[in-house]
């Protein structure tokens, strides 16, 4: 008998940013943003996601003018992306770094901390 695995993998993942101010934050801290997902997330052997912006606090951004944007997601929402069951979460993409190398960092240690690959 072949034995099988699941994989699950959703797009662009942004839980809200606190660039420019926290007007963009979901309520309750988050605590319920990916509730409604998480029973199938979990469900799946392996799940991934592509994280579209970094898990940082503070920091600097060279994006600047009125078709910019910038994403800055606290770190410790990274617990809401295991809570839902991620396994892998890419950082690859257009708004990895939106803080720089300061963001970057905060990312992964967030990711490493959790043991999201």
């Amino acid at each position: 008998m072949a034995e099988s695995i699941t994989l699950r993998a959703v797009g662009d993942m942004m839980l809200g940013s606190t660039y420019p101010d926290s007007r963009d934050m979901p309520p309750s801290d988050g605590r319920e943003i990916l509730s409604d997902v998480g029973p199938l997330l979990r469900s799946a052997d392996i799940t991934f996601g592509n994280l579209e912006g970094p898990l940082t606090e503070g920091g600097v951004t060279q994006k600047t003018g009125p078709n910019s944007y910038a994403f800055r997601t606290p770190p410790r929402y990274g617990r809401y992306f295991k809570n839902a069951g991620f396994d892998i979460v890419s950082v690859a993409n257009n708004h990895a770094n939106d803080f720089g190398e300061r963001g970057r960092n905060s990312t992964v240690a967030a990711l490493d901390r959790l043991g999201i690959e």
